[in-house]
């Protein structure tokens, strides 16, 4: 789902967007010409490798999911408590945005259920 930056409202709209899946709920709206908040709730099952067994497994999601997405580069004094997302073009693209979260999510340190249980321990290189 695409929707041009220039035609975002500034009052809050809602959407549900579902990719494989992988369920995007919520909220978005315009916060000046470049900025558009997104308040949502990420839910549904992604299929990842255990890190310490190797092991393929579905990974349970259920996490809120509040970003700002900036048309070109952010620059701002102001510290906000969101996560900034960087897009060069005319479009607010959710498919984009969900599957670049889904593939942070996956680079995380996940263990399946087996490796839980035994509470292995995952060893940090530092």
């Amino acid at each position: 789902m695409k929707i041009e930056f220039k035609k975002v409202p500034s009052t809050e709209k809602s959407f549900n967007f579902e990719t494989n899946s992988v369920n995007l709920e919520g909220t978005f709206c315009r916060m000046s010409a470049k900025l558009i908040k997104i308040d949502a709730k990420l839910s549904g099952k992604i299929d990842t490798d255990c890190c310490l067994c190797g092991k393929n497994f579905d990974h349970k999601l259920d996490d809120d999911f509040k970003i700002l997405i900036c048309q070109g580069v952010y620059d701002s004094d102001t510290e906000h408590e969101l996560d900034i997302i960087e897009v060069d073009g005319e479009f607010l693209d959710f498919d984009e945005i969900l599957q670049s979260e889904i593939e942070s999510i996956k680079s995380d340190y996940l263990a399946c259920d087996d490796c839980k249980k035994e509470e292995k321990q995952i060893d940090f290189e530092f």
